[in-house]
């Protein structure tokens, strides 16, 4: 390791010698040292010991350049991360290096470059319709910004959110009664998209469930209502509103008594709009006792229905359906109703909806202690299934 500021000087013969041979040692080591030389010249090359970077003096002598890394411990020379590809002119084509993540989930750059396979897996994430979209029936996980490749005809389908399960309840009393009815079922569109000519982004916001009531003690609530899912492109605007919450109702008295009917989600925007299904009145006939409704789907009804349990627990009373032969995931929600005339703690339990599906009611009735928890409704959805490819 030698520097030398590379001038000899008017000197007695031996210390010429010594000069020059250290000059020539400063050349063929490279300048090589932890500090730059104190002399410094365009073009000049220096390699820094300290960090194992072979360095080149700028024309302007204002500054140095990085060459490339010396990996001393394998003996290998190395390319530094972000160096430049450039043509003749200097025109960048290239780089040799990583970009930031950001980068490669937009998508627009036209720099080539190192990349990551984690910054490969999340530019695809970010660009492709969803995982899974070459396979047929695809659910789309979560509301977001998805996108139909090019070459391809879809049909999407948005479903309405179902509504909760309301709740009834009542104790310490040994003649009177509680009614509840199940949540309404979300909306359905159904459309063609046409993706042949250019990839179709498309906006999705999936409708949350609604609420399931819950009571306790004497007293009524009803379900929250479903949210509803939107499917927006250019020349795109699906709405399937969301089912109706349900409702429910107690009395003091052994007359008949009725929960309100639910309505469905109403659809809108598709070549195909189906209406989710509603719950028709819920009417407790008279005597002392609960009865209740399940859920709806979005594509069946419940309907009006009266009836009276009197001294039993646990008892299905609400309607169940299965959209489709196989479908389980589209199932509606069902009611317990439970009253009891002994000395005992009671409750009653709605069952949550399927995707879209209405929440099952819950009705109970108690002469020492009782509560009610409906079902919360189903989830909406969107489903994209590709058709063809040209």
């Amino acid at each position: 390791m030698s520097q030398n500021d590379l001038v000899i000087a008017n000197q007695t013969f031996p210390n010429t010698r010594a000069d020059i041979n250290s000059a020539l040692q400063a050349l063929g080591s490279l300048s090589s040292g932890a500090t730059e030389p104190a002399t410094t010249y365009a073009n000049m090359l220096w390699y820094d010991t300290s960090a194992n970077i072979l360095k080149m003096r700028a024309e302007a002598n204002d500054a140095w350049i990085s060459i490339g890394y010396l990996d001393q411990s394998t003996d290998v020379f190395r390319i530094l991360d972000d160096t430049q590809v450039v043509n003749t002119s200097g025109t960048q084509t290239g780089l040799l290096g990583d970009q930031a993540t950001a980068t490669w989930e937009a998508g627009t750059s036209t720099t080539e470059s190192l990349v990551s396979p984690a910054k490969v897996k999340a530019a695809v994430e970010a660009n492709a319709a969803f995982s899974g979209l070459f396979m047929g029936n695809n659910l789309v996980p979560q509301s977001g910004t998805y996108i139909i490749p090019q070459g391809y005809i879809a049909t999407v389908v948005a479903i309405g959110a179902g509504g909760g399960g309301g709740a009834a309840s009542r104790n310490n009393d040994n003649a009177s009664g509680v009614v509840a009815n199940g949540g309404g079922a979300g909306g359905i569109c159904v459309k063609k998209v046409d993706a042949t000519s250019g990839q179709i982004t498309i906006t999705v916001a999936v409708g949350a469930g609604g609420a399931s009531a819950y009571a306790s003690a004497s007293n009524a609530a009803a379900g929250g209502n479903g949210g509803t899912t939107t499917v927006t492109a250019t020349g795109i605007s699906l709405s399937a509103s969301g089912g109706s919450g349900g409702t429910a109702t107690v009395n003091s008295g052994t007359g008949a008594i009725s929960a309100a009917a639910v309505s469905g989600g109403v659809a809108s925007g598709g070549d195909i709009n189906i209406n989710g299904g509603s719950v028709g009145i819920a009417t407790k006939d008279a005597g002392t006792g609960a009865y209740g409704n399940g859920g709806a789907t979005p594509f069946q009804s419940v309907s009006a229905s009266s009836g009276i349990f009197t001294s039993q627990a646990d008892n299905l009373t609400g309607k169940l359906y299965v959209v489709g032969v196989t479908d389980a995931a589209l199932l509606a929600g069902r009611t317990n109703s439970v009253s009891s005339t002994a000395s005992q703690t009671r409750s009653a339990s709605g069952t949550v909806g399927g995707l879209g599906c209405g929440g099952g009611g819950a009705a109970c009735r108690n002469n020492t202690g009782s509560s009610a928890n409906a079902g919360d409704g189903g989830s909406g959805a969107v489903y994209i299934s590709l058709e063809g490819v040209v």
